[in-house]
């Protein structure tokens, strides 16, 4: 049987705040990113006609509201689909076990996350992967890849559910998916909450 982990990282397990606070800051800056760059592409002719009340200085947060509600339609849609598109679907978040005092954590998302994490991964947080259908890489040693072989049959592998957490950052499932992450990225100081949903009486 193959063993497919094709990334994944292991921390202290004290330092589990740590990697939750530093993975969601992560994580929401790219998805804020990629949001913006989507909602800038929704065509005025796939939004409402805008109420005659929202109308004048209204219209530009009217307009924002419903190019993030279009946005987050087709996100939706790609998160549960089994035809995934990469481009939409920003749903993300771990997979995480405990074994012997560190963490060990596999992300749920599509490929980008790992560019992501890379790029500011704290020293407390090393890079584990672990794949028995490849030549193992050149800068980790025949001992390290055959204790990853065995720690991760012993972590995942034998235990997936029994012992696994969850810890999510993007729910794109539900229809209040777009209100729960608008008021996340406003947590992080990334989105203006207030700004976005002013005289909308939402």
């Amino acid at each position: 049987m193959s063993t497919k982990i094709y990334y994944a990282m292991r921390f202290p397990q004290d330092r589990l705040n740590d990697f939750l606070d530093w993975s969601r800051t992560e994580v929401l800056k790219v998805v804020k990113e990629r949001l913006e760059t989507l909602m800038a592409d929704v065509s005025p002719e796939d939004l409402d006609e805008c109420p005659e009340r929202f109308r004048g200085e209204g219209r530009l947060i009217w307009e924002r509201f419903k190019r993030m509600r279009n946005v987050m339609a087709i996100c939706r849609d790609a998160a549960n689909t089994s035809q995934r598109d990469p481009l939409f679907d920003i749903e993300c978040g771990f997979h995480i076990w405990l074994h012997e005092g560190r963490f060990y954590a596999i992300p749920f998302a599509e490929p980008w996350i790992k560019e992501v994490l890379d790029a500011d991964r704290p020293d407390w947080a090393e890079e584990y992967h672990y794949q028995n259908q490849t030549d193992k890489p050149d800068e980790v040693s025949e001992a390290d890849w055959a204790e990853r072989a065995a720690i991760w049959e012993e972590v995942c592998l034998k235990h997936f559910n029994t012992r696994r957490m969850f810890f999510e950052i993007v729910n794109c499932r539900t229809e209040s998916a777009s209100l729960d992450l608008e008021r996340e990225l406003a947590a992080q100081a990334l989105w203006d909450f207030d700004d976005n949903r002013k005289g909308l009486r939402l």
